[in-house]
This record gives C-alpha cells, sequence and structure tokens, in this order.
C-alpha cells in the first residue's frame, strides 16, 4: 500500500497531457478551448496522503482489519477515479495532445495500493 501510494504522490507532478511545446500535470488548469474541468491533482493527492496514513497505521498496528478495509476502500476510489480522468482527458484531447505518463502513473500506483491492502487483508485472515 505504500509503494503505490508513493506512486500515486509521484504520478501527479510527472507531465499528463503534452500540447505542443505545453506540458501539463495534475495540478495545472489545462483550460481554453480544452478543459472546462478543475484540476484533479490534489484530490489523487489526498488520496495518496489517506494511503500513505492507512500504510504506516497497518504497520505500525500489526494489520488492524478496519484500517486494511478502509484502505481498500480508498485505494478503490483512487484507481477508479485515475482510470476515468485517463479515459476523460483520452476522449477530449485523444487527437490533440499526447497523452503523458503521470496519469497512467497515478492509475497504476492505485491499483498496487489496492493489490497491497488486499494482500494485507488476505494475511490477516489466515
Amino acid at each position: 500500500m505504500l509503494v503505490g501510494a508513493v506512486a500515486v504522490g509521484v504520478g501527479c507532478f510527472v507531465t499528463w497531457i503534452t500540447d505542443g511545446s505545453t506540458s501539463y500535470n495534475g495540478f495545472d488548469d489545462i483550460g481554453g478551448d480544452f478543459d472546462d474541468d478543475a484540476a484533479t491533482g490534489p484530490v489523487f493527492i489526498f488520496f495518496a496522503v489517506a494511503m500513505l496514513g492507512f500504510g504506516i497505521t497497518t504497520l505500525a498496528a500489526k494489520r488492524l482489519l478496519p484500517i486494511m478495509i478502509i484502505g481498500i476502500i480508498i485505494a478503490a476510489f483512487s484507481a477508479l477515479g485515475a482510470l476515468g480522468v485517463y479515459a476523460d482527458y483520452d476522449d477530449k484531447y485523444g487527437t490533440v495532445a499526447d497523452m503523458g505518463a503521470g496519469l497512467p502513473v497515478v492509475a497504476i500506483g492505485s491499483l498496487v495500493a489496492l493489490a497491497g491492502g488486499i494482500v494485507g487483508c488476505a494475511k490477516r485472515r489466515r
């Protein structure tokens, strides 16, 4: 869960979209003709901080089941959100701009955190 949380945090700062010579990350408002939505990087940073906190708490408290379940839920919301934003950006900008590596890193990091929470829950159950 910790590795996935760090990957989500790093992915927010990496380029999400490149339009010609301009690069946008998760905190940049694309604006103009492209996007009427707010930047979603702060939401994913919130998810990353929450997953990091739940991961540290899980390690420190010797795998508390309720903490792992909440971590799984947060990671699932983060993964679904990242995949949804990626699909939205691909639909809007797929022909106009190039997709960067940041948003896939956020999605993969969320899935890694989700897998970490599930594995921790499975080991706790035994």
